[in-house]
């Protein structure tokens, strides 16, 4: 499917996305993302900078490992961050629904 078909989809604003799409300033700054990208060596989607470290899971594209391997492999290596943060956000919320019954 093409970008454009993507954007019909959505319900964007067609004629705001074909005008931004004609825009020099558009590729320019396409450019300049894709070349930061180059920069910091990035190869591909999905990449992730993880405490300033490139992190690129190999795909099925690369033939390397399928996709919901490495997928598999960022949730373990990554779970405990998950888990601590569904903890802060529950005893946050916790904290916040309840705080006016402590304070009276």
């Amino acid at each position: 499917m093409a970008f454009r078909e993507y954007a019909e989809n959505f319900g964007l604003d067609m004629e705001a996305y074909d005008e931004a799409v004609a825009d020099p300033a558009t590729e320019a700054r396409v450019m300049l993302d894709k070349h930061d990208g180059e920069g910091l060596g990035v190869q591909g989607t999905p990449t992730f900078f993880l405490d300033g470290e490139l992190n690129q899971p190999a795909t099925e594209a690369h033939g390397t490992i399928p996709a919901p391997a490495a997928l598999s492999r960022f949730l373990a290596d990554w779970a405990w961050v998950i888990v601590v943060l569904l903890w802060v956000a529950t005893a946050a919320s916790v904290l916040f629904r309840f705080l006016p019954v402590f304070l009276g």
